[in-house]
């Protein structure tokens, strides 16, 4: 009978460490960054600052996002995922506490949301996380992935409708941030408690010893995974040669595009067409709802079939439903199901990209390959809530920019079904 450390089961720490990252991810993007959703229109209506130029902060913080990528990878490299962590968290309960006291000019809001916060979100966010859960799981690393990325929906569920209470109550839009520093101090604590690799403890992957004779002990066999897992080493320079990285870029930036309008915009976007407050509101927290429910289930899906094809039936679903929300049903429950449908897509491709990268080059590639791919990310998708916002206070409308993140949405759909399993050129 094989040992209990052979197993992922007791004495191995790798689901603790889903516990822990758990609830960082789900403070940082869902109390944090999907609670910006109904703070930012509560700020707009208040200080009466034009949508374009109060959205520039949105897109600063994107291309701060992808401006500190690569240094994260630096720092991973150096200090480890967890000393990264407790940096960029801390720095995030500063910002937010800034916001919630002594902001109140346009440029401290600028300043804060989109060059301080994008230090916390990097440094203490999505590639210190998702490098920590690749690391600690090969055979179930879709499903680590899956339950981790699903807490920013359920945390951006519970932050939509309770912000706005909150700022109804206090009658000002800084009570949502306190709220927000808050769950980020509270993160912070959390964050000291993360290993950043099994080694760390004397431990392997899922739990399993590779020195053991896997059929010998009739316990790992079933644990194999499903689908492709490299067994090579990949170096940046091969990886940047493999046509497969630039698809996936494609990808990432048509999800990056839609979820950046609709977080930006969305609420501005539905009460403009006639919804309440509190509507617009419930209907972008339906969204993230839906996205929480479909990333663990869909994390299991994904380590038994090939992620590629999930990818392309959901970015095709976004397409279609952006299209919905952009035409924004009359009937407030109609508007709920296209949400639903968004929320859903959205979430389960959320954790398909990390599980595409680690299986495709290993886990040690990782945070290499997203600092060098966020700066393009960002470069194309950070523009997308300025320029939604300028075409607001031109046009009076959002056509324009649903439009255009609807077509590239469907194209990347297309494209995401060519996300093939990328082979090593054989040496001369």
């Amino acid at each position: 009978m094989p040992d209990a450390d052979h197993k992922s089961g007791a004495g191995f720490f790798g689901w603790t460490n889903v516990a822990l990252l758990f609830f960082i991810y789900g403070a940082l993007y869902g109390f944090v960054f999907y609670g910006f959703t109904v703070v930012f229109p509560e700020m707009i209506r208040a200080e009466g600052w034009p949508r374009g130029d109060a959205a520039m902060a949105h897109t600063l913080r994107a291309v701060s996002l992808g401006v500190f990528a690569p240094l994260v990878a630096v720092a991973l490299a150096r200090a480890g995922a967890k000393r990264s962590m407790i940096a960029g968290l801390f720095l995030g309960v500063v910002a937010l506490a800034m916001l919630g006291t002594v902001t109140s000019e346009l440029w401290h809001w600028t300043l804060l949301w989109g060059v301080l916060m994008p230090v916390s979100f990097s440094f203490g966010g999505a590639i210190p996380i998702q490098t920590t859960l690749t690391y600690w799981f090969s055979v179930r690393r879709a499903t680590a992935l899956g339950i981790v990325l699903s807490s920013a929906s359920f945390g951006g569920f519970i932050a939509a409708p309770l912000y706005t209470l909150m700022m109804r109550e206090a009658g000002t839009w800084k009570a949502g941030w306190l709220a927000a520093g808050a769950f980020c101090a509270l993160a912070l604590v959390t964050s000291l408690f993360v290993k950043n690799q099994p080694a760390d403890l004397g431990q392997f992957p899922d739990g399993l010893d590779p020195e053991r004779a896997p059929d010998a002990a009739g316990a790992v066999t079933a644990e194999r995974a499903r689908t492709h897992r490299t067994s090579e080493s990949w170096t940046l320079r091969e990886i940047l040669r493999q046509p497969v990285l630039y698809l996936l870029g494609v990808c990432m930036i048509a999800q990056l595009s839609a979820v950046y309008l609709l977080t930006t915009h969305g609420v501005l976007h539905l009460t403009d067409a006639g919804f309440s407050s509190m509507q617009s509101a419930s209907a972008i927290g339906n969204l993230v709802l839906f996205s929480g429910f479909a990333r663990l289930p869909i994390g299991f899906v994904g380590d038994r079939i090939e992620p590629r094809w999930i990818v392309t039936v959901a970015l095709a679903g976004m397409g279609a439903a952006t299209i919905g929300i952009w035409k924004a049903p009359a009937d407030f429950a109609v508007l709920l199901a296209i949400m639903s449908v968004f929320g859903f897509c959205f979430g389960s491709i959320a954790p398909m990209f990390p599980a595409i990268i680690g299986n495709y080059f290993g886990p040690s590639s990782f945070a290499p390959i997203t600092g060098f791919l966020s700066p393009f990310l960002i470069l194309i998708g950070a523009p997308v809530p300025l320029l939604a916002g300028i075409l607001y206070d031109r046009f009076q409308s959002y056509d324009i920019a649903f439009l255009y993140v609807a077509i590239l949405t469907l194209v990347a759909a297309l494209l995401a079904s060519a996300l093939s399993p990328p082979r090593k050129a054989n040496p001369c």
